[in-house]
């Protein structure tokens, strides 16, 4: 019984940590939403939705290996996961996009 309450505590507090990772991604705060995504994978690190929420901080800073390596964690974690594929898609035309600018 206790270690059920433990664990429901737990996924309360990863959902909040995703919840404020998400305020700061909007925020453009991607240092405070990386720390805080890094929270919820110390709670579940076989979460794919946080492996993803990570590596979108990492596109946005312009990390794309780090963000990659992020991705293909939540694909190996979930491959049905269809957030991880837009993603994935997003990572892909932002990447492309920096390639062009950079030309």
């Amino acid at each position: 019984m206790a270690q059920k309450r433990r664990r429901r505590k737990l996924t309360e507090i990863k959902a909040a940590y995703l919840k404020r990772g998400d305020i700061y991604n909007r925020r453009g705060d991607y240092d405070k939403a990386k720390a805080v995504f890094f929270k919820a994978l110390a709670i579940d690190a076989d979460s794919p939705t946080v492996h993803s929420s990570i590596a979108i901080i990492y596109m946005r800073q312009g990390m794309f290996e780090e963000a990659d390596k992020y991705i293909t964690d939540a694909l190996l974690l979930d491959p049905s996961c269809e957030s991880t594929y837009e993603v994935l898609e997003l990572s892909e035309k932002e990447q492309k996009k920096q390639e062009e600018e950079n030309k």
